[in-house]
């Protein structure tokens, strides 16, 4: 089983890490109220872009760094 590690954010503005089994389970976490802020225990929670994404071209290859 592949794991998919997500950077989320309460609306209170902390950062924390979240693991699920795909995107859809996060959705579906989520939507369920599931997930809560370790530092908070807000239940409103966004998912962030993620360091392995940003950069990144459609196709999935690397893109040149901004000039």
């Amino acid at each position: 089983m592949t794991i998919k590690i997500f950077d989320l954010c309460c609306a209170n503005g902390h950062v924390f890490e979240g693991w699920f089994s795909s995107a859809e389970d996060f959705e579906s976490q989520n939507s369920k109220k599931l997930i809560a802020c370790p530092i908070c225990s807000d239940t409103h929670i966004e998912r962030r872009p993620s360091p392995s994404r940003i950069g990144r071209s459609s196709k999935g290859s690397d893109a040149a760094p901004p000039d």
